[in-house]
């Protein structure tokens, strides 16, 4: 048999043969293969469009974040602007408060100043006459007689009581 010789018969089964094979191979391979393949293309394909949509749904949740960020950072200088508003008044309040203890404190001084010096001249007058008592008296013991010293020393005590 040569190798080259054109066998009728002999090509016919090998085609038949190659038909019986390709329809097998279809029918057994190829139907369950083009299954799996599909169901993995389709699982490629939820997988990408999960992907995108978890893509999206991060911007999202980053723009989200940046606003909360931001309404955060007004929301905290509003509340420090109103804190230092409150920390003025405050001030202010314990400034004044202060100043009118201070007032107060200097008038109650100044007062106890006056009523001190009354004190101390009431004490000195009382003293001058006192010595001035102590004086006349001498001097009237010494000259009882005398009409002119009674009179300088009752010309003396009415100065006194009608200055005093």
């Amino acid at each position: 048999m040569n190798l080259f010789s054109f066998h009728i018969p002999e090509w016919i089964f090998v085609a038949v043969n190659l038909f019986i094979l390709i329809f097998a191979m279809k029918k057994l391979l190829w139907g369950p293969v083009s299954k799996i393949l599909d169901a993995r293309q389709a699982i490629v394909a939820q997988g990408l469009a999960d992907a995108e949509l978890a893509a999206e749904a991060r911007v999202n949740q980053d723009h989200d974040y940046e606003d909360f960020l931001a309404s955060m950072e007004r929301e905290t200088a509003e509340q420090m602007k109103q804190a230092r508003i409150r920390a003025g008044r405050e001030y202010d309040r314990i400034v004044s408060e202060a100043e009118e203890r201070s007032r107060k404190i200097i008038a109650g001084a100044h007062a106890q100043a006056e009523q001190e010096l009354a004190s101390t001249i009431s004490a000195a007058k009382t003293e001058i006459i006192t010595l001035s008592l102590e004086a006349a008296g001498m001097l009237m013991a010494t000259n009882m007689d005398s009409e002119g010293n009674r009179n300088l020393v009752e010309s003396f005590l009415a100065e006194k009581d009608v200055g005093a």
